[in-house]
């Protein structure tokens, strides 16, 4: 769930950060440290008229320098404790209407994060992965 956050001007001074489409605050997203270096990390959603109904763009930026991690997408994101290199991974589901959704991973590739695998799922196999992904967000 995005929420509303503050800024670093140097953020708000980036190219990605333009990508995104702000006219102006509130800024919506989350702080999360992705890297385990004890300062979370800015993901930053995209202004409503960037979103649609299956999800939205986030841009994503170090929490020490600011600098621009990658864009990912989605309408829901789960930050995983699995890494790659020394970040966490990042899944994000993206309904498509009806019964099908996309589920996507995301890896940090040395300098950024990147789509590393993208599903299409449906039926039985769509019901699996939100049961799945259900127990993990009560904590079973």
């Amino acid at each position: 769930m995005a929420l509303e956050i503050q800024l670093p001007t140097p953020i708000e001074m980036s190219q990605t950060f333009g990508d995104l489409e702000y006219e102006r605050a509130p800024f919506l997203g989350l702080l999360v440290d992705l890297n385990g270096d004890g300062v979370p990390e800015y993901l930053v959603r995209a202004a409503p008229a960037r979103c649609s109904e299956r999800g939205c763009p986030y841009a994503i930026f170090d929490g020490a320098s600011f600098h621009s991690l990658g864009t990912i997408f989605g309408s829901v994101i789960y930050v995983r404790a699995a890494r790659s290199e020394t970040f966490a991974i990042i899944n994000t589901f993206s309904p498509n209407g009806g019964d099908s959704a996309t589920y996507t991973t995301y890896a940090y590739n040395h300098t950024r994060y990147v789509a590393r695998e993208s599903v299409q799922l449906s039926g039985d196999a769509l019901r699996r992965l939100r049961d799945e992904l259900a127990g993990a967000q009560s904590g079973r």
